[in-house]
């Protein structure tokens, strides 16, 4: 189970970075969507970024849930 909390933390890193990209590639020229790109960027590097990829806070991660039983 924690396999897959911690997967899922990683894969929705990639689907912000995606979701990111295609609105960029659908809209390039709107300032809407630099502004709603910048905010979502801002706030996603300022709770952690990819600190889900690191490996010292998988380990991290991977010992917690197993004390706390998952």
């Amino acid at each position: 189970m924690r396999y897959l909390i911690q997967l899922i933390v990683m894969l929705t890193d990639l689907v912000i970075i995606v979701a990111c990209a295609y609105v960029f590639a659908w809209q390039p020229l709107n300032p809407l969507i630099w502004l709603l790109i910048y905010i979502t960027f801002k706030t996603w590097s300022s709770q952690g970024g990819f600190m889900a990829w690191q490996p010292q806070t998988i380990k991290q991660f991977l010992a917690n849930a197993r004390k706390y039983g998952l």
